[in-house]
């Protein structure tokens, strides 16, 4: 049997502030605030931390591993969250879900955060962002119209209306929240160029004239966001985003000679 826990009265609120009664009345029938139990969460979270985000570090891992007691995600990013990492549970973790299949979960999670996504709930342009990458970072047959490629571009398009492309935007921030836009920039170009090389999209949606944000150097920044969960991760994967700039900038005149949007 899956245990289940309602979302908290405060993210509740906020999640529905904007929703009509037959709106909230279709979703809670959809029970996409019955999220899953506690344990599960932690589980799902510990195998994202450990799996997905030394690949794709667009979260601050401090506050998954330290607040989430406190100040649980907004639900649509732990539905999203959910979803990407759900296919590294080990059978002991599956069957302590209660879920029958990989599949089952997975897909359960991904309805769910759909519905919230196209019902408005999460109001947050930081969240949907990160949310949208994390979808449209795998290859997937979740929903027919709403499909990896779907999302990565939407990702792109909250990337650059929130101008991460620019480097103008570090003077405008916080040291702390710059470092995760420019994480989630880079990673967001990573994919962009690993998603050409392997032939799944014909044309970049970045070029390298429409962006000035500053490499990823050495991880520096996130190496010490990383030394804070360094259980949930090996010290060695803080190099990864940095290699992947690296990456990117030298494979640059390669692949921004194939037209681009």
């Amino acid at each position: 049997m899956i245990q289940t826990e309602t979302t908290s009265r405060t993210a509740r609120e906020r999640e529905t502030s904007a929703l009509d009664a037959e709106a909230l009345t279709y979703l809670t029938g959809k029970h996409v605030f019955d999220t899953p139990s506690r344990a599960t969460c932690k589980t799902l979270l510990n195998c994202f931390l450990q799996h997905v985000y030394p690949f794709l570090p667009i979260v601050d891992p401090t506050t998954l591993r330290t607040n989430y007691d406190d100040d649980p995600l907004p639900t649509f990013l732990l539905y999203t969250i959910s979803t990407v990492a759900a296919p590294y549970l080990s059978p002991e973790h599956l069957s302590s879900t209660g879920y029958p299949s990989i599949t089952t979960a997975q897909t359960e999670f991904f309805t769910r955060a759909k519905l919230l996504y196209d019902s408005g709930c999460e109001q947050s342009e930081l969240v949907c962002l990160q949310a949208s990458v994390l979808l449209g970072s795998f290859q997937h047959s979740l929903d027919s119209t709403k499909n990896s490629r779907l999302w990565f571009a939407n990702a792109v398009r909250l990337a650059k209306q929130m101008s991460l492309h620019r480097k103008d935007i570090e003077s405008e921030v916080d040291h702390v929240s710059y470092c995760l836009y420019q994480r989630i920039w880079w990673t967001i170009r990573f994919c962009d160029a690993f998603l050409v090389i392997s032939g799944l999209e014909d044309a970049l949606h970045v070029s390298d004239e429409q962006t000035d944000t500053r490499p990823v150097d050495a991880f520096d920044q996130v190496s010490k966001i990383a030394n804070a969960a360094a259980d949930a991760m090996e010290h060695s994967d803080a190099h990864i985003l940095a290699e992947a700039c690296q990456w990117v900038q030298r494979g640059k005149n390669s692949l921004y000679a194939a037209p681009h949007h």
